[in-house]
């Protein structure tokens, strides 16, 4: 009961890290807050159009604020994706001492511990080319 409970906390944990890492890069660029939406008279179509121009020094200042926090939020990932990679060494290190047969119980921690290793090297992956 005790080892279902961690795999489903560290699933938790899992899930929140990359929820966060995949809003952190969306897919589509959004305008920010300092660009306004303009709709064109030729047609219905918008585009932004920056204001940033009059508000320089503060639109620096926040990218700066964005970048400290861009930084924060990937030394984190890494920190996590190092204790990540204990826990999974120390599952393989228990599943050393379950019965040498191969039993379902054994298959399935196998198949969890393959999983979890799965999923922080994607976390890497992504990671490193955010960092880019």
């Amino acid at each position: 009961m005790r080892s279902t409970f961690s795999f489903v906390f560290i699933f938790a944990i899992l899930f929140s890290i990359i929820s966060v890492a995949g809003a952190s890069s969306p897919a589509t660029p959004q305008p920010s807050s300092q660009e306004s939406v303009v709709a064109s008279p030729s047609s219905h179509a918008t585009t932004a159009t920056p204001v940033a121009s009059r508000n320089s020094a503060f639109a620096s200042n926040e990218h700066f604020a964005s970048n400290e926090q861009k930084k924060d939020e990937q030394q984190a990932l890494r920190d996590d994706i190092k204790r990540m990679r204990v826990l999974v060494q120390q599952m393989e290190t228990n599943l050393a001492f379950v019965d040498s047969g191969q039993t379902p119980l054994k298959h399935q921690f196998q198949l969890e511990i393959e999983m979890w290793r799965t999923l922080i090297n994607q976390m890497e992956r992504r990671l490193n080319a955010t960092a880019r």
